[in-house]
């Protein structure tokens, strides 16, 4: 049995808010600005991805996505793919 089968309900709901409080802390201040922004309108922030330019902060409302560049500019029709 996986550890994760072995967590309550609550748990787990726990861990992920974690994890998305250490993805979080490593925006910089103009991403996070940009997140709470689109807080208002149902996004969550996602994962974070390393690029060339920067960390890219990806937030999904059901299956719109959008990215935040760490100026904090936010993309609504971003070119990137989302796996499953």
């Amino acid at each position: 049995m996986s550890v994760e089968t072995d967590l309550s309900e609550d748990e787990r709901r726990s861990q992920k808010e974690i994890e998305l409080l250490q993805l979080q802390a490593d925006l910089t201040m103009a991403q996070k600005v940009a997140l709470s922004e689109l807080g208002h309108y149902g996004y969550d922030l996602a994962f974070v991805r390393n690029t060339l330019m920067g960390k890219l902060a990806i937030a999904m409302r059901n299956d719109k996505v959008m990215t935040i560049d760490d100026e904090g500019e936010i993309e609504p029709n971003p070119a990137i793919t989302i796996r499953d």
